[in-house]
């Protein structure tokens, strides 16, 4: 028995902590959800604004360089002098003069543009076909003055095709300067009014820039630079990892190349493209650093659950044996109550959830032995009632004998009306007697109500005339005993005995195939009166009220009742299908319907129609 009490205690306890465990569970994994969409949210947003800033700042740059750029173009001074060396001849003195002289000319220009100049490492005019070359640097340095390689410097061809146009140069080793150095760059060409061509313009920025721009996300993300063409031209913060998606890894490398594709699964990508320059900046950062806060977040949040868990499971614990030993004690002592003595011993510690579960048990039981009590009566009563059925038998067989008696007698004296009254009284004695068969076809129902209407003939010859009809399938539909002969015995005692002969009665049957049928008794009585036809509505309303029970039929005894107690049985048996008519029809004529309908509408449309 305890451990009964224990297996229970167990049950309880395991599915409050299912609930609990299920509940914390489905809790901490909506809020890691959450709280990692709102990381991956704000990093992408913190990037995008990291990218937008560096490539506003490069955009910058290279706008600067280009204004340096016009300002040499649209400077007269220096553009006459271009078209001067161009037309005239000239000696190496002249051409070293001509370099000092362009010195100052782009001092005065510089600092007439009020730009930085700074970081600005050389201006340079390029005329290849001439083998000259005229620089401008803050740093002093000292030009490349070989001829061939000028002609080789590798731009030159994209300058002469922009005809005039700015042209951006990435980021690569400096032709023209002896040393290591990476710059990127403005060209453009220089051209007469006529597009005669004068030479190069190239504005060099030192490639420190792009580095320093890109150290607003050193500490943060892995940056990239990418040229138009997708070649990629910078790259901070490369680990290993990265390295495997990268075709090369030396700034300023044109054939480097940028996949992507490779680093998507681990990596969180933003692009940023830049329509002046055609650049793309991309930043990205592996997903651990992403959600890394919110990993900690939720490690202190599964924490703090596994936590409540374990009071959760305490107290859950202390209360299913709470709950557990009362129920435990509740089961022992109505294990040994019995119907003699059903009232519980309640214990004052017990719940009052309890206490109210011992009284309604105490109810319960005390009902229990009142309808065993009511069920032994009601089947004495079903006993006695079987007795008298019986005893019953013993008339009918009796008036059998008598009747064949008669019928002998009458036959021996050549009275043959006696002899087919007598027969025709002991069908009907057996047809009603016979308690074997609760449910006869409708055409021997019909038969024994034509017997009934020959009886009627016999005794009043000429006063009395009665027809009948039949249609449809009346041999194969079952219907309880005695529907039709107490209609025409209605019909007889309450319609054609108030009035004088001759009688008439007509008894129309219909039958369907699908079981639905219809009878009709007509007469030319006195029909029914409003009286009448008010309380038989208001009998057969009560029969739609609640259960049909024997104190209800009792209560339905009264005039009419071989027409009630018929409408009672078929509403027993066939329910809301039956439907009754009772129709006053023209002076002289009423006519009584019932209409029992399997998956038919209605078909009675009579302006006087009881239901």
């Amino acid at each position: 028995m305890r451990r009964l009490g224990l297996r229970q205690q167990e049950k309880i306890a395991f599915s409050f902590t299912l609930i609990i465990v299920l509940s914390l569970g489905s809790a901490s994994l909506m809020f890691n959800i959450h709280v990692r969409r709102i990381a991956l949210d704000d990093a992408r947003a913190t990037m995008q604004d990291v990218a937008t800033s560096i490539s506003s700042r490069l955009d910058t740059e290279l706008l600067a360089l280009d204004r340096i750029a016009l300002g040499v173009i649209g400077n007269k001074e220096i553009m006459d002098a271009l078209v001067q060396m161009t037309m005239s001849s000239k000696s190496r003195v002249n051409t070293q003069l001509r370099r000092y002289e362009f010195q100052k000319m782009f001092d005065t220009l510089i600092f007439s543009l009020n730009t930085s100049v700074l970081t600005s490492p050389m201006i340079s005019i390029i005329r290849p076909e001439q083998g000259d070359y005229y620089g401008w640097s803050i740093r002093g340095d000292v030009a490349i003055t070989d001829p061939q390689t000028l002609k080789n410097i590798p731009w030159l061809k994209d300058a002469k095709a922009g005809r005039g146009a700015r042209v951006i140069l990435p980021p690569r080793q400096n032709e023209l300067i002896a040393q290591e150095d990476i710059v990127f760059s403005v060209a453009r060409v220089l051209v007469t009014p006529k597009n005669y061509l004068l030479g190069y313009l190239e504005v060099q920025q030192s490639y420190q820039i792009i580095i320093d721009a890109f150290s607003v996300a050193a500490d943060r993300f892995h940056g990239i630079l990418l040229s138009q063409t997708g070649e990629m031209i910078y790259q901070s913060n490369a680990s290993e990892t990265m390295n495997t998606a990268l075709a090369a890894q030396s700034p300023g490398q044109p054939e480097a190349q940028f996949h992507k594709e490779t680093l998507l699964k681990t990596h969180l990508i933003t692009e940023h493209y830049s329509p002046y320059t055609k650049w793309t900046i991309v930043l990205m950062r592996p997903y651990n650093e992403v959600f890394r806060a919110s990993g900690i977040a939720f490690n202190l949040v599964l924490y703090s659950i596994l936590g409540v868990l374990c009071i959760s499971l305490i107290a859950i614990f202390l209360m299913s044996r709470r709950l557990t030993i009362p129920i435990r004690r509740l089961r022992n002592t109505i294990e040994t109550m019995d119907l003699a003595h059903p009232n519980l011993t309640l214990n004052d510690t017990d719940s009052d959830e309890i206490k109210l579960l011992q009284k309604s048990f105490t109810k319960m039981m005390e009902r229990l032995d009142e309808s065993i009590h009511q069920q032994t009566q009601m089947q004495l009563a079903e006993m006695r009632s079987y007795q008298m059925a019986l005893q019953s038998q013993i008339t009918p067989h009796f008036l059998y004998n008598t009747l064949n008696t008669i019928a002998a007698m009458a036959k021996e004296g050549g009275n043959e009306t006696i002899v087919s009254t007598c027969h025709n009284l002991s069908k009907m004695l057996r047809y009603s007697s016979n308690y074997d068969l609760p449910k006869v076809s409708l055409a021997d129902e019909l038969a024994h109500a034509i017997q009934y209407l020959t009886l009627l003939k016999t005794r009043y010859e000429e006063l009395l005339e009665y027809t009948w009809s039949s249609e449809g399938p009346t041999d194969s539909i079952e219907v309880p005993r005695l529907i039709i002969q107490p209609l025409v015995e209605n019909s007889y005692q309450h319609g054609l005995s108030r009035i004088a002969p001759p009688w008439i009665v007509s008894v129309k049957v219909r039958a369907w195939e699908d079981g639905s049928f219809k009878v009709s008794v007509t007469d030319n009585g006195a029909g029914f009166s409003a009286e009448a036809l008010d309380t038989l509505d208001e009998q057969i309303a009560f029969m739609h009220e609640g259960l049909v029970t024997v104190q209800k039929l009792r209560c339905l005894e009264g005039k009419h009742v071989g027409l009630i107690n018929t409408y009672s049985r078929l509403f027993l048996e066939y329910g809301e299908d039956v439907d009754l008519a009772v129709v006053n029809n023209t002076p002289g004529h009423c006519s009584v319907e019932i209409f029992v309908r399997k998956g038919k509408k209605r078909d009675l449309s009579h302006n006087d129609c009881r239901r």
